[in-house]
């Protein structure tokens, strides 16, 4: 009888550690900056270890930003048909970090979170072009991907990565929330 208290007890804490990693692990999907987190360890879409791509689906249509971090680049800028990605696209050309006729959708394409891609490009241009917005993207969405801030490390090893990361992620951001106030859209950041 003691065994078998014993036994379903221990089960009961490995299904609730199962439970709980699961859950961290997909809350950390944002974090790698992550929204477009800067730093932490990041999985390559596909893999099953809380990558957003496998969770993303079930969160799209979330009633604030930050409850659609784990949303595709794509997904968040398709809400409202497209109009926070005309609104986020246009702030981002008027601040000069985007070439007029980019198409947002596809630049940001092959990063996790829209926070990711954002926080590019606002690092490649803070940091003058030694960072560009290419090799950031080669470097956050290879194999294996790297945080936004182990990519400045790789491109601008004079600069201080942690600070850039930060200062990149609080301008995406900003500018996300702006966007999604003004496009009245209610989808995730980061």
């Amino acid at each position: 009888m003691i065994k078998r208290s014993i036994v379903t007890a221990l089960s009961l804490v490995v299904i609730l550690w199962l439970a709980g990693t699961s859950g961290w692990a997909q809350g950390k999907s944002g974090s790698h900056p992550g929204p477009g987190g800067t730093g932490g360890a990041s999985t390559p879409r596909g893999s099953s270890a809380g990558n957003s791509a496998s969770s993303n689906s079930s969160s799209t249509h979330g009633s604030n930003s930050s409850s659609s971090s784990n949303s595709l680049p794509g997904e968040v800028l398709s809400h409202n048909n497209g109009k926070l990605n005309t609104t986020l696209s246009a702030k981002l050309q008027s601040q000069g970090l985007l070439p007029a006729g980019t198409d947002l959708k596809t630049a940001c394409a092959p990063f996790r979170t829209l926070g990711q891609c954002i926080a590019a490009i606002h690092v490649g241009h803070n940091l003058g072009g030694t960072c560009s917005f290419t090799s950031l993207t080669t470097a956050m969405t290879g194999t294996p991907p790297e945080s936004l801030g182990k990519a400045i490390q790789g491109c601008a090893p004079h600069a201080s990565a942690k600070a850039e990361a930060k200062k990149g992620t609080k301008q995406a951001n900003a500018d996300i929330k702006d966007s999604e106030s003004e496009s009245g859209s209610s989808g995730k950041s980061s």
